[in-house]
């Protein structure tokens, strides 16, 4: 539909839940802000930032945008008052790596490579909330679960910490995992959470009796993994530095007879010419609670599956 082109690498983008803007933090210091629907032309360029942008995110109504990066602040704009700047949180002492607001209440968690995890309130004078200073890692990721009641985060250290924010004293539990952790994202009943690794894995974990159990690994031969389920936690896309998206369709099978089990069917197509497509497929029974389809295809090209194309 359209190709923009900006003057260096996009670290995020975003789009506006309840509207139609499209949010792009840049390498190049500047958030683009861009009409989500057809001619999707600039409405309007934020040039407040002093360094790369790392993280954009819109709040659950789609008032709010919140942007950090490697100038150690958050900045939040007013997004129906022509994306003022409302406010710049500036307790960071290290680059800011990821940003969630809570599908609830007014308030967004920011974690930090300063060892750091704030939340602040998501109302002026977005005052600081609460800040967690023991953590011992360099964070990169942060993402709070569908239902609000938990904040999970990761960083550079091999293992993910859960907090319970139901708990009165913020209880909180950890559990061990291959790699630094890249990209953590919920589906949409949190039942399911994946988290993607600097060696470029990616885990999908169910939660059991409030344990998170491991149930699929997949590779993309390629470092930094990042990820994020589809809306309605049927899809998983994935990416990483080996210039591949892998499209992840969640589906369950029942195998008849005594056992249940899951089969995973890898397939790659590649887009030769318009219209034309080369595929191979391979299957392999895993003992784990639901099958992916994989479907690899290079970011600017384009491919169909299961009747929705992607571009």
């Amino acid at each position: 539909m359209k190709t923009l082109h900006l003057t260096d690498w996009a670290g995020s983008v975003a789009f506006n839940p309840k509207r139609t803007e499209l949010a792009i933090g840049g390498h190049d210091k500047k958030i683009y802000i861009i009409n989500g629907t057809s001619p999707f032309n600039v409405l309007k360029i934020l040039p407040e930032a002093t360094d790369k942008i790392q993280s954009v995110t819109f709040n659950p109504n789609g008032t709010q945008l919140a942007a950090g990066g490697y100038d150690t602040e958050v900045r939040l704009y007013n997004v129906t008052n022509r994306f003022r700047l409302m406010k710049v949180l500036s307790e960071s002492r290290g680059r800011i790596t990821d940003i969630d607001y809570h599908p609830s209440l007014a308030e967004l968690a920011v974690s930090s490579e300063d060892h750091r995890l704030r939340k602040y309130s998501g109302i002026p004078p977005f005052t600081l909330k609460q800040e967690l200073n023991d953590l011992n890692t360099e964070l990169q990721a942060v993402a709070y679960n569908p239902d609000g009641t938990q904040l999970t985060i990761g960083g550079n250290r091999t293992f993910v910490m859960i907090y319970d924010l139901l708990q009165q004293h913020f209880y909180s539990y950890s559990f061990s995992v291959p790699d630094s952790v890249t990209s953590i994202s919920y589906n949409k009943s949190g039942i399911e959470m994946a988290i993607g690794f600097l060696n470029g894995e990616i885990m999908v974990y169910k939660k059991e009796e409030d344990i998170p159990t491991p149930i699929n690994i997949y590779s993309l031969y390629g470092g930094s993994t990042r990820m994020i389920y589809s809306p309605d936690g049927k899809l998983l896309a994935t990416w990483g530095s080996d210039d591949k998206i892998m499209m992840y369709q969640i589906v369950s099978r029942t195998v008849t007879g005594a056992v249940t089990k899951t089969v995973t069917e890898a397939v790659t197509t590649t887009v030769t010419e318009a219209g034309s497509e080369v595929s191979t497929e391979s299957g392999t029974e895993l003992k784990n609670a639901s099958t992916l389809v994989a479907l690899t295809f290079a970011a600017s090209l384009t491919a169909a599956l299961e009747g929705i194309i992607f571009r």
